[in-house]
């Protein structure tokens, strides 16, 4: 499915608070493969209209490339993870940071978005949600990691 760049930044978003959540509460990788093997809280949760987010409409491109980015993120977190605080000058890193890196290395694992544009969209990422100057930090570790 071809995805334009409107869609690519909805799912970003939209994966960025699913894994976002599940590193805020502490959800076990174990919990986490039945989550991701069926997509289904994605798709609950994130995706369809209910009374709690009557605004969630996600267009069937973004969906498919949320699915992708999560797919990837499932399959190879831990060794993004290390890569990241192998990178990182810091011990104690925000995990808002790790969660945006994971998803642009991701994403960067899948080879359909060029590298600058993944670095730049996590980098506006980091100015909107991250901590103040998180976004240096997201560039600096992104130029290095892809």
């Amino acid at each position: 499915m071809k995805s334009d760049h409107k869609s690519n930044i909805e799912a970003r978003s939209l994966v960025f608070k699913f894994l976002y959540q599940i590193k805020k509460n502490k959800t076990s990788y174990e919990e986490l493969s039945e989550m991701l093997e069926e997509l289904s809280d994605f798709e609950e949760t994130y995706t369809e209209q209910d009374d709690e987010n009557p605004g969630n409409q996600l267009s069937p491109a973004a969906r498919f490339v949320a699915q992708e980015i999560l797919k990837s993120w499932h399959h190879q977190h831990a060794a993004f993870n290390e890569k990241i605080r192998k990178l990182s000058t810091t011990k104690n890193l925000d995990e808002m940071i790790v969660v945006i890196c994971e998803m642009a290395l991701s994403e960067h694992s899948l080879g359909k978005v060029p590298r600058l544009v993944i670095i730049n969209e996590s980098v506006n990422m980091a100015k909107k949600y991250g901590p103040t100057g998180a976004h240096t930090f997201v560039n600096a570790i992104l130029d290095k990691a892809l």
